[in-house]
């Protein structure tokens, strides 16, 4: 019986001595998860598909305090979506030993054969390490979903059930510049999910995105799972041609995990309390897909092209049919569809000779709020006839690339009728050639404390200069002693009396008729406006010095006069067209009510100094 125990004793005294050795000798293990089998693929341990999570996971065991941290080779070809760590100690015959499990959700961002691995820690000076895995990465094969297990598998009994994966999904891979694409992020989960949302901010580059506010939520059921799916809509306009990439998207989701309840006859073990005090937040992450798309170029046209989109209608109207001449008529034209309309230009109008007009203000409606079913963008402009009669707005052409149709498309307007009736006390209009004594007390009262006020617009409309400020009160009584001197060379000149008139207004407004001194005091003038910020005399201002320039009377300077002009000058006509564009912009802001920003009106004051000093090198 003695020898039966130290027997026994022995055995035991073995197996301890054999278990303390063993604690401290250190394990490092590699593991691969939700990844596919090689199948065919020759060489490699699994198959992973681009953009799309797997799992990596790194156990050592037989760890202490001398045991280092845990590096995995070639992760630098991959994108950590997420990790999670656990450790659990153990203490044996005095010993402290420990096990850890580092888990990493990853993925590849492009196809490709990787090496993962080896796994290695330091411990007791010694490097251990585990072996090594190839995968080999490719695209998802179209028609083919992630599995559910991959996106968002379960994760042990706590939060058993818990399941969400997402996906990108576009209507079509090849459109063309300007073609919105309407394209759904699809979030399918069910279980205990708390809570989800992008991990990081979603990115679109060479696109513009437009999202829609409210998302739409239904129940769907895949691989006899019933799955709660919210569907978000972003709208995309490709800004060049080429191949572009749509990243996948990060999502990260909170599980609702239960606490393993403790056997123990506490008060906290009431259910009641378990229910409030029971659960924990475990934070998962996945990632979407991503997609190629194909950016085409539009196809060759002869034709001026407008827009590109889907149009449903294109309508013109006017605030009122009936109007006196030189009355200022609202005139608007109003496209609606599918269109990047912040982007689209203004349509050229086909209008009368003697019609004249100028852009006021244009304004995009566009509800995002539960869905996208297009928008509408309005244009409006001010039309002013001189002469009185029946006039007609043509029919307005709108020429657009249908992407609906995959062709360029028409839109016309219907034509207008308008009926323009003399103003009373009104004639047609003439420059001023008669003395101011016959001017009615009317007019004299209208002058008074004004500055000289041009009418319409230099982008198609002539200008009435029929207003003078009135700053010396003795200078305007000597100048019309001097007309009233002059008027009997009216009967045989009448031409040469109304120059010499509107030379004598523009000394009023700049002083002696020299053009150098002309040029300094409008500088001056313009140095004044800059001060203040206020652009709205800026037109003005510069339509007084291009008739003292140029010589000529304010009836004159229509643009087609002031483009032949500057032809003749030498300029190019990708400058013509800019100084044009610029007199537009001074119009626009002096004319009618549209407001431009502190900033706009300050750049456009800044142009005024390049395009004075231009004009000024002009010959007279």
């Amino acid at each position: 019986m003695v020898m039966s125990m130290n027997i026994f004793k022995k055995i035991y005294s073995f197996l301890i001595l054999f278990f303390v050795f063993n604690i401290h000798s250190a394990e490092v293990k590699l593991e691969l998860y939700d990844v596919q089998k090689p199948g065919n693929v020759q060489g490699v341990d699994a198959v992973a598909f681009v953009g799309e999570p797997f799992g990596i996971k790194v156990t050592v065991s037989g760890g202490n305090r001398n045991t280092g941290s845990i590096e995995v080779d070639g992760f630098d070809q991959l994108h950590i979506a997420g990790n999670n760590r656990s450790t659990s100690f153990a203490m044996i015959n005095g010993n402290m030993s420990s096990e850890t499990a580092q888990e990493y959700q990853v993925y590849a961002d492009k196809e490709g054969t990787l090496t993962i691995g080896p796994a290695h820690v330091d411990h007791d000076g010694k490097k251990i390490s585990s072996h090594s895995f190839k995968i080999h990465v490719i695209k998802r094969p179209e028609g083919t979903a992630p599995s559910q297990q991959q996106q968002g598998a379960d994760q042990g009994a706590a939060g058993q059930g818990a399941e969400l994966f997402c996906k990108l999904v576009a209507p079509k891979k090849t459109i063309v510049v300007g073609e919105p694409l309407e394209l759904k992020l699809l979030i399918y989960y069910r279980g205990p999910v708390v809570d989800h949302g992008f991990a990081k901010q979603a990115t679109f580059p060479g696109f513009k995105v437009k999202e829609v506010v409210q998302t739409a939520l239904r129940e769907e059921v895949k691989d006899s799972k019933t799955y709660i799916v919210q569907e978000k809509k972003l709208i995309l306009f490709p800004l060049k041609p080429g191949e572009k990439t749509i990243e996948p998207v990060h999502f990260a989701y909170n599980v609702a995990l239960r606490r393993q309840r403790q056997k123990s006859n506490g008060f906290f073990d009431d259910a009641f309390f378990q229910a409030f005090m029971g659960q924990s937040v475990e934070q998962r992450r996945t990632v979407s897909n991503g997609l190629e798309i194909s950016v085409n170029p539009l196809p060759d046209s002869k034709h001026r092209v407008d827009a590109v989109g889907n149009f449903t209608r294109f309508q013109a109207s006017v605030d009122k049919n009936e109007a006196v001449t030189n009355e200022p008529l609202i005139f608007s034209l109003e496209l609606e569809g599918k269109a990047d309309f912040e982007r689209l230009a203004t349509p050229k109008l086909r209008l009368p000779h003697n019609m004249k007009f100028y852009e006021s203000k244009a304004e995009v409606h566009e509800d995002l709020s539960q869905t996208y079913s297009g928008g509408k963008k309005r244009f409006e402009f001010v039309i002013q006839i001189s002469k009185p009669g029946t006039w007609e707005i043509p029919a307005q052409e709108f020429r657009y690339f249908d992407t609906a149709a995959g062709k360029y498309n028409v839109l016309h307007t219907a034509p207008i009728s308008l009926v323009i009736t003399q103003a009373q006390g009104e004639t047609a209009f003439q420059a001023p050639s008669m003395p101011a004594s016959s001017q009615s007390e009317q007019e004299k009262q209208d002058e008074s404390g004004q500055q000289q006020k041009f009418e319409q617009d230099i982008h198609f409309i002539e200008e009435d200069l029929r207003t003078v400020q009135k700053n010396n009160y003795a200078a305007i009584a000597w100048w019309i002693f001097v007309l009233l001197l002059l008027l009997p060379l009216a009967v045989v000149r009448f031409a040469m009396l109304r120059k010499i008139f509107n030379q004598l207004v523009m000394r009023i407004k700049f002083g002696s008729p020299g053009h150098q001194q002309t040029f300094s005091l409008a500088q001056k003038k313009l140095a004044e406006l800059e001060k203040t910020g206020n652009a709205k005399p800026l037109y003005q201002l510069i339509m007084t010095f291009l008739t003292v320039k140029f010589g000529v009377t304010a009836d004159v300077m229509t643009e087609n006069w002031l483009e032949h002009r500057l032809e003749q000058e030498g300029w190019t006509r990708e400058k013509i067209d800019e100084f044009l564009l610029f007199m537009h912009g001074c119009a626009s802001i002096y004319f009618s009510s549209a407001k431009m920003t502190e900033h706009q009106q300050r750049e456009l004051l800044k142009r005024g100094h390049y395009w004075l000093l231009l004009v000024n090198k002009l010959n007279k």
